[in-house]
């Protein structure tokens, strides 16, 4: 088919006499089923994957709302509430932010 040692080539003529062997089409059609079966499966696993995302943060969301509102454990009647605590630390911050800028001047 090729000739030549370091100059390669590949006539027309050559092409024109290859011969391509082609499945029959029950096997052409058998290899389209199996390329097309995972389709709608990966489909249906990446909808599973963003609902299982959605479903995350929602439970992110209400674990960190039920903790600022001490509804996560049992409270012990000596412990303040997060909330005030929460408020507390805002004060402190804004004490300390106060203090700092008056350094700066």
């Amino acid at each position: 088919m090729m000739k030549g040692g370091a100059n390669v080539s590949l006539t027309v003529t050559a092409i024109k006499n290859l011969e391509i062997p082609i499945p029959k089409i029950e096997k052409q059609k058998m290899v389209v089923e199996l390329y097309n079966e995972p389709v709608p499966l990966l489909d249906e696993l990446k909808n599973e994957v963003l609902q299982q995302e959605e479903m995350t943060a929602l439970f992110r969301d209400k674990i960190f709302d039920m903790t600022v509102r001490d509804e996560l454990v049992k409270q012990d009647e000596n412990d303040e509430l997060a909330s005030k605590l929460l408020g507390k630390n805002k004060i402190r911050e804004t004490k300390i932010n106060r203090r700092e800028k008056a350094k700066e001047r």
